[in-house]
């Protein structure tokens, strides 16, 4: 569960349900920053809801690891030094 600020929305993904003061992300559960009541009321319902838990640890763990692994960071990385040979080729 988290508040909605900076690249938190990207984190979460897409709203799957909503609710009164939170919604449901494909990755987690999204509160106003400024809504105590809406973030109390979301943690709630993560709480009472173990099927919902696992369901998002699982796409958040699957998320997390195919977006931020090292293997695709090296990745990135080689990708760009052969743009870089690339462009010096033309």
């Amino acid at each position: 569960i988290s508040t909605m600020v900076g690249g938190v929305r990207d984190l979460l993904g897409d709203e799957t349900e909503k609710f009164e003061g939170f919604s449901v992300c494909e990755r987690g559960i999204a509160a106003a920053s400024s809504d105590v009541s809406g973030f109390y009321h979301g943690l709630r319902h993560l709480i009472s809801d173990k099927a919902l838990r696992i369901k998002l640890a699982g796409s958040g763990s699957q998320f997390v690891n195919s977006e931020y692994s090292k293997a695709r960071l090296v990745e990135d990385i080689k990708n760009l030094y052969r743009s870089f040979n690339n462009t010096q080729n033309l």
